[in-house]
């Protein structure tokens, strides 16, 4: 299920200057992209999934999904699970599959995930809360046919231009069995460039992008996209720990798409930012 989010009362003058057509056009453009990342943890014997954030899918080599690194929990000596809920762009259908943090760079608040196959439970079939284990006699059922966003540039990016925010959250009608997503989108205005905020580890993060258009955590991780819609940012909600100031504010922002482009695909290649191991 797909539902088109306005933005709140904070949000009422910059929307009034959106088109509805292109509004539209952006959310069709980009949701079939943008994923919903739940942490699965084990309590008195039964599975309980928390949603922890959205992501864009880059990419279907991986398959790698993009979010923030503040959602992501320390995972090690725990029995919590990362599982991430895509659509399959050729036919609409929602399907969750486990995932594995494959790189961080902690500096920027980024992460990226890489999707794993379940095991099947028939030809195309998978089994929900089940990965297939490398060299098992268990067929693995095919990762769906995925979107990967459409990258654009922060470059030539300028205040006072149009932008939407999109976030995923599982319906309250999903289940591990049969998930059903609801796509969000705000829109707003890009009111500010060369912005900064604090990362996760206590550094600054340079050269972020400022928008009204409504971040919170239900969207942190998700994509930022202009008119075309095209990826010029990723949401970034600020935490509680980061700045109280900033809440209320109206006020949201955004990591630079040139940015993204620049140390994605070394946390897909090495882990980490460097660009070695």
């Amino acid at each position: 299920m797909a539902g088109l989010v306005s933005g709140t009362s904070q949000q009422s003058q910059a929307a009034a200057f959106v088109d509805d057509a292109v509004s539209t056009s952006v959310f069709r453009a980009g949701a079939a992209s943008v994923a919903s990342i739940a942490i699965v943890r084990a309590k008195a014997g039964v599975a309980t999934r928390d949603p922890i954030g959205s992501g864009i899918v880059w990419d279907a080599v991986g398959p790698h999904v993009l979010t923030n690194f503040h959602i992501i929990p320390p995972l090690n000596g725990t029995n919590a699970l990362l599982e991430v809920t895509v659509t399959d762009a050729a036919n609409g259908t929602v399907t969750t599959l486990g995932a594995r943090v494959a790189g961080t760079d902690s500096i920027h608040d980024l992460a990226v995930l890489q999707l794993l196959p379940r095991a099947g439970g028939g030809p195309g079939e998978a089994v929900a809360g089940e990965v297939a284990a490398p060299g098992s006699d268990v067929a693995a059922a095919p990762v769906p046919a995925l979107a990967p966003i459409r990258l654009g540039t922060s470059t030539d990016l300028r205040v006072g231009q149009a932008v939407y925010a999109l976030g995923c959250l599982p319906s309250p009608s999903s289940s591990p069995q049969t998930p059903v997503l609801t796509t969000t989108m705000s829109a707003g205005l890009l009111s500010g460039l060369q912005r900064s905020i604090p990362s996760p580890v206590g550094a600054r993060i340079y050269g972020m992008l400022q928008t009204d258009a409504v971040i919170n955590a239900a969207n942190s991780g998700g994509p930022l996209l202009d008119s075309a819609g095209r990826l010029v940012g990723l949401n970034t909600a600020v935490g509680r720990n980061q700045t109280v100031s900033a809440r209320g504010s109206g006020v949201g922002f955004a990591l630079p798409a040139d940015l993204l482009a620049d140390v994605v695909p070394k946390l897909i290649v090495y882990g980490n930012p460097y660009g070695k191991k």
